[in-house]
């Protein structure tokens, strides 16, 4: 058989109780011709005692701290195989990872970089579940569209080193995000993606995890952005959606912020009075916007202040948010309703409801599931 050197690069901070899992998935993979680098990024605890346990069977590099991005593309400047991989700290491989990726990419030279299902563990929600399918065609696309935490974890793909050529490591300004603006460069490049479905890794999450930190991530995300919309390979498909898609992630941070228990009330108000002015200050129609654009934002309204809902949204929506995206808002709020009074068993509150957001904004007969709402309350 065929066994290209894979190289594993692991980037890890101040993380000497779990990094040994990581490590030892990556010596126990059935795999035969691995390299493993460990890029300790200026860990003060006792990263570097563990690590030199491990002898000559890993190369151990220590840098100042300067994040996740800096930390691999130090690896990437060692790395000496053919494919590459990542697998963060916290996390680790099953141990037919890297043989199958590899296998895979051997069988397939058309695809340059190859993905697998994971196990995502959530220690603080108590969620542990498979997932054993992601699509990757149209892969820009499908990352600017997915919600703000990213469409996959690093830890999955194996890649062929000649990406590399054209997409020159990790932008290391990015402190949060940077492996989605990475697959995003590779694809904007013109590079494969495929992906096998078998669960092939574990990812996990916990309190002190990167990517919990959804206060700090909307610089990031609009750097990523501004690259992704002024690079020239942009399919126009997706460049025409470049507004919803920027409202998008605003909604969507405003969700996770204003749902959690981190702030008080006074603050949530403020903080989807500012969300919702960034969203829709430019905007005059949004009735041809994807629902989970914006009932994010509307979930936020009725959990607020359930008894008030519309003075609430009246409140929220001020100058200059246009008069057709406030009806089209307050429409889409009693469309929701309508929904839950369904899911109540409640047929007159269908009815009301979603008359009543028909009036308010006759566009809301664009949402796929008004008419067929109304018609199966009035006739079944």
């Amino acid at each position: 058989m065929n066994t290209p050197k894979v190289s594993v690069i692991i980037p890890t901070y101040n993380r000497a109780q779990m990094v040994e899992k990581a490590i030892d998935s990556v010596l126990s993979q059935t795999y035969p011709n691995i390299e493993l680098i460990v890029v300790d990024d200026g860990s003060t605890d006792a990263t570097r005692e563990v690590l030199e346990t491990y002898g000559n069977r890993l190369v151990a590099v220590y840098q100042t701290n300067g994040g996740a991005g800096k930390a691999r593309n130090t690896g990437l400047g060692i790395a000496s195989g053919e494919f590459i991989a990542f697998l963060d700290s916290d996390d680790y491989y099953l141990p037919d990872k890297i043989r199958l990726e590899a296998e895979y990419l051997c069988a397939h030279p058309d695809v340059d970089v190859v993905l697998c299902g994971f196990r995502y563990i959530d220690e603080e929600k108590q969620v542990d579940v498979e997932i054993k399918n992601i699509e990757v065609t149209d892969l820009v696309s499908r990352i600017l569209w997915t919600d703000i935490g990213g469409l996959f974890p690093p830890n999955l793909p194996l890649f062929r080193r000649k990406i590399l050529e054209k997409v020159n490591g990790f932008d290391e300004r990015l402190k949060m995000r940077e492996e989605q603006d990475f697959w995003l460069q590779i694809a904007l490049a013109g590079f494969q993606f495929r992906f096998i479905d078998e669960v092939l890794c574990v990812s996990r999450s916990g309190k002190q995890s990167k990517g919990r930190a959804v206060d700090r991530v909307e610089p990031y995300l609009m750097m990523i952005f501004e690259k992704v919309f002024n690079h020239p390979n942009l399919p126009r498909s997706v460049a025409e959606h470049k507004d919803e898609i920027y409202a998008r992630v605003f909604l969507h941070i405003n969700y996770s912020l204003a749902m959690g228990n981190k702030y008080a009330l006074e603050e949530k108000i403020a903080i989807t009075k500012k969300y919702a002015h960034r969203a829709f200050e430019n905007q005059t129609d949004i009735s041809r916007w994807r629902p989970d654009t914006f009932d994010p934002f509307l979930y936020v309204i009725q959990n607020i202040d359930h008894e008030h809902q519309e003075r609430f949204l009246n409140e929220v929506l001020v100058e200059p948010v246009h008069p057709n995206v406030r009806s089209y808002l307050f429409a889409e709020l009693y469309l929701i309703r309508a929904f839950q009074a369904r899911d109540q068993k409640n047929r007159g509150d269908v009815i009301k409801n979603v008359l009543k957001a028909i009036r308010t904004n006759t566009n809301i007969v664009r949402h796929k599931g008004t008419l067929a709402l109304l018609g199966h309350a009035l006739f079944k």
